[in-house]
């Protein structure tokens, strides 16, 4: 019974570190390239497909 413990808290540690390790709040704030302002078309009619050379 204590193996099975030991290795439960063993992967449990392990889970945490990654999990830890692998969130990064520096990453998650927006940068200068998401910043950039862009237009978007919508189009008029709808379409019978998601694929553009078949709606042509």
């Amino acid at each position: 019974m204590t193996y099975l413990r030991r290795l439960l808290l063993l992967f449990l540690t392990l889970a945490l570190a990654i999990a830890l390790t692998a969130c990064q709040p520096a990453r998650l704030v927006k940068t200068d390239v998401a910043q950039v302002t862009q237009l978007v078309i919508a189009a008029q009619s709808d379409p019978n497909t998601f694929n553009a050379a078949l709606n042509r």
